[in-house]
Parts: structure tokens; sequence; C-alpha cells
């Protein structure tokens, strides 16, 4: 994790210098399912959502978009390319946002993961997030279950 820096990530640079990578990195991860640029912006475009930035040697290296709620914070994503994986990466961007979210008083995160994202499951698992349920999405190309994990730190 040396020399990794984290940068925030909002809607005002939602155009920022390394939006390409950004998205070359999400095709890389989820293919047919990757966000496009225009999908990121609209994200950062939400009503309380802010991104982070992995960035080593000038490099992307990761990111997180996440979603401030009334009690808890929503992980939208946190990804990583295959190559700079298990390096402590994704670890770093959740604590991150942990350590924003404790000093504006929410109590935990939640994300949703889809059935199919194993790894995403067991990354979340080693983050001490626990299985809460399940949703079903019975719409369009993406239905299927999606597991909710919680971390709460009260």
């Amino acid at each position: 994790m040396d020399n990794i820096q984290i940068k925030w990530w909002v809607v005002a640079d939602a155009e920022c210098a390394h939006l390409k990578d950004i998205v070359e990195i999400e095709d890389e991860v989820f293919g047919e399912h990757a966000m496009s640029a225009k999908d990121f912006k609209d994200v950062l475009a939400g009503f309380a959502t802010y991104g982070l930035i992995a960035i080593r040697n000038g490099n992307v290296v990761g990111y997180c978009l996440y979603q401030q709620g009334a009690n808890f914070t929503w992980v939208l994503n946190v990804v990583v390319p295959t190559d700079c994986r298990r390096e402590g990466i994704g670890e770093l961007l959740i604590n991150r946002v942990k350590q924003k979210m404790q000093t504006l008083k929410s109590d935990g995160l939640e994300c949703l993961v889809h059935e199919r994202w194993l790894p995403a499951q067991l990354f979340f698992r080693s983050q001490g997030f626990v299985s809460s349920g399940t949703l079903e999405n019975s719409h369009g190309e993406d239905a299927g279950i999606r597991m909710v994990f919680m971390k709460e730190w009260n």
C-alpha cells in the first residue's frame, strides 16, 4: 500500500483526469455490466454521493463510490483492477469511507452485492461486513438475488 494516494471524487470533478482510467478498469472488471463515463457522472450527481480514487505512481489502482444516508452509508462500488488485488487497496478505500462517515455520526456501512459476484462477497466479509439479508430484483438483465452486507461500528 506504499505510495498510494486517496483522492476525493465528487460531481464537481466528475470529468476528472482519471475518468478514462476508471472506465477502463470498470470494463475490465465488469465487462458487459460495466458503467460508462456518463453513468459515473450521473451517479456522482446523485444526492450525497461521493467517490474516492486510489492512485499509485500516477495510475488509478482502485475506486469507491458511496452515498451518505441518514443512518447508514451505502457503499455503491469498490473496484480494484485484477492485477492490483490482494494489495490492501480495497481495504484502504473502505477504511477511508469509514473514517469520514464516523466523523459524520453514520452508524455503519451497507452494500448490495449481486449473488454472482463471489469475490466481492468474500472481500466485504474480509472487511468485517456481515450478510443481513437478500433482495430479489426481477427487473431487466440484472435480475437475481442481491446480498445485503452491513458493517456497524457502534
